[in-house]
C-alpha cells in the first residue's frame, strides 16, 4: 500500500505508538464490513483490530487530505466529547477546518446562511452519530442537468448528447445563424 517508498512503511516505532493509543483494541462486537480488519478476539470479547491494515488505511485517508489544494477546504467533524479534542489538534496540525461541537444544520447546502462553506472533504469521527453533515456534503450544490441513460452503444450515447444539446440551445432566444455558430 505504501507504494514502495521505505519512509511510509510501518516501523515499530509507529507500532508503538498506535498501541500506546490504544489504535488495536475494538469493542465486543463487530459489524460484517470491519471483520477484514480484525486481527482476532481477546477472552474478555473484546476485538483486536490489526494495525498493519489500520496504517494502510492511515496512508490512504494522509493521501486523500493531502490531494486537497486548499487545507482550509478539508471538513473535521467531531459533535461527541471523545473526538473535538483530536479533531481541533489535527485541525492545527494540518491546517483543516475544524468544527468541534454540535453542527448547525444548513452549513453546507443553505447559501444564504452566513455560516455557510462548501467542503472538499469532510472526515468525521463517528458517522452514525454525525449523520446530518454527511448527508449536506453529498448533495451538489449546484446541478445543471441529470441524463438518466442505460445503454452503452456509442452511437446512442453521441445522439443522447446531441439531443439534449438541441434542446439546450433551443431554449435561447437565438437567431437561426446564431445558433449555427453556437453548435
Amino acid at each position: 500500500m505504501s507504494g514502495g517508498l521505505d519512509v511510509l512503511s510501518l516501523k515499530e516505532d509507529d507500532v508503538t505508538k498506535m498501541l500506546t493509543a490504544c489504535t488495536h483494541i475494538g469493542s465486543d462486537n463487530v459489524d460484517y464490513q470491519m471483520e477484514q480488519y480484525v486481527y482476532k478476539r481477546r477472552p474478555d470479547g473484546n476485538y483486536i483490530i490489526n494495525l498493519r491494515r489500520t496504517w494502510e488505511k492511515v496512508l490512504l485517508a494522509a493521501r486523500a487530505v493531502v490531494a486537497i489544494e486548499h487545507p482550509s477546504e478539508v471538513f473535521v467533524i467531531s459533535s461527541r466529547n471523545y473526538g473535538q479534542r483530536a479533531v481541533l489538534k489535527f485541525a492545527a496540525h494540518t491546517g483543516a477546518t475544524p468544527i468541534a461541537g454540535r453542527f448547525t444544520p444548513g452549513a453546507f447546502t443553505n447559501q444564504i446562511q452566513a455560516a455557510f462553506r462548501e467542503p472538499r472533504l469532510l472526515i468525521v469521527t463517528d458517522p452514525a452519530h454525525d449523520h446530518q453533515p454527511i448527508t449536506e456534503a453529498s448533495k451538489p450544490p449546484t446541478t445543471d442537468c441529470i441524463i438518466p441513460h442505460n445503454s452503452c452503444h456509442p452511437e446512442e450515447q453521441k445522439m443522447t448528447a446531441v439531443r439534449y444539446f438541441n434542446n439546450h440551445i433551443n431554449t435561447y432566444d437565438l437567431h437561426p445563424h446564431e445558433k449555427d455558430l453556437e453548435m
